[in-house]
């Protein structure tokens, strides 16, 4: 591989990144059972893509600089 597209890939895998470079670390639990939430949609203004939380219940959201404020929707549907 040449030095170039080494450079090229670098560059993709960082650019994230380079534009959002606040981290929002959060964890949704259960309110009565204190459990962690795994699966829960987190929707979060200002930004497109989906956020789905792990099976701890813990998600990163990478916020730009310059945001400063932002309003975060969770859900959960459980199927029985």
């Amino acid at each position: 591989m040449n030095k170039y597209k080494a450079s090229f890939l670098i560059l993709i895998f960082f650019l994230p990144f380079l534009i959002y470079s606040k981290e929002l670390h959060i964890k949704v639990i259960d309110k009565d059972l204190l459990m962690p939430l795994e699966g829960t949609a987190i929707k979060v203004q200002h930004i497109e893509e989906g956020i789905i939380t792990d099976s701890n219940g813990k998600a990163i959201i990478y916020l730009h600089e310059k945001i400063e404020r932002v309003l975060i929707t969770c859900s959960l549907i459980i199927l029985i």
